[in-house]
């Protein structure tokens, strides 16, 4: 595998002139960081990676973490593929989730894709900072085992 395959499977960014969106995998957590309004390109360049991202990850215990105190909101046709990413990640055997985020309505659109891939609307799932919600992933991810097959 060449070096630059290697650093765009591990490491992405994109942006438009409203807002931006930075993938990348830590360890076993695939971590986003979105500034900005989410329009529909920045949503399928996220969602084209997260499942390319996820096939390195899914044969181990893994978590996905937003780092989006910089994020403002999705528009309606964004939040639609956003919320397909979510449930790839879902089925793709994501253990846990973490988001740090200001917005209150970034905070609601969370929720609303969490209730659409069928989980409840848990508020525990957002954190004030990074350390915090990297300890509830460890924490989390400690107690995972993949099933056996």
């Amino acid at each position: 595998m060449s070096s630059a395959r290697t650093a765009k499977l591990y490491d992405v960014f994109y942006h438009d002139k409203y807002g931006s969106v930075k993938l990348r995998i830590i360890g076993n957590v695939l971590v986003s960081q979105f500034e900005g309004p989410c329009g529909v390109r920045l949503a399928k360049n996220f969602k084209r990676d997260v499942i390319e991202f996820v096939s390195v990850l899914e044969h181990q215990p893994w978590a996905y973490m937003s780092i989006s105190n910089g994020f403002e909101a999705a528009t309606a046709d964004a939040l639609t593929i956003l919320t397909e990413s979510f449930m790839a990640c879902g089925s793709r055997g994501c253990r846990a989730e973490a988001y740090v985020m200001r917005s209150p309505i970034a905070r609601h659109q969370v929720n609303a894709m969490r209730s659409k891939a069928g989980l409840e609307i848990n508020d525990a799932v957002f954190f004030p900072d990074y350390r915090s919600a990297r300890r509830h992933l460890n924490s989390a991810l400690a107690t995972s085992t993949i099933p056996q097959a």
